[in-house]
């Protein structure tokens, strides 16, 4: 997932869609087979997640519609939302559920998401 879609609500997304067309959107430079993230989150000795909270774009219909994967038609007609900190926990922990129901034994590591310096400073 690009770092311009890295955000807790996609991130929850990848981990508890069971839709291929939903996760191939959502690792569209190196498209994952669900089968291949399914068995390595039943595989894994640790599992790293990044919290994010990069602006998401919502279409009409509410759906999330990932910035790499849409026309620039498509996002000037999409609404962009930040989740709020409610929406971020839910998230947070569904993922952590998902992961927990393939992989009860797994470490899961909550990291955070950098600040880019040329905003910082």
């Amino acid at each position: 997932m690009s770092e311009a879609e890295n955000s807790t609500f996609a991130t929850n997304l990848l981990l508890n869609t069971e839709d291929q067309d939903t996760l191939s959107s959502l690792t569209h430079k190196e498209p994952v087979k669900l089968e291949t993230l399914q068995a390595r989150m039943k595989s894994c000795e640790c599992a790293i997640i990044t919290i994010g909270v990069a602006q998401l774009l919502v279409n009409e219909q509410g759906k999330y519609a990932p910035y790499k994967s849409q026309s620039f038609s498509e996002r000037k007609e999409a609404q962009s939302i930040m989740t709020s900190p409610e929406q971020n926990v839910r998230n947070i922990v569904s993922m952590v559920n998902r992961i927990r129901e393939f992989n009860s034994s797994a470490n899961i590591i909550l990291t955070v998401s950098p600040i880019p310096l040329i905003r910082s400073f």
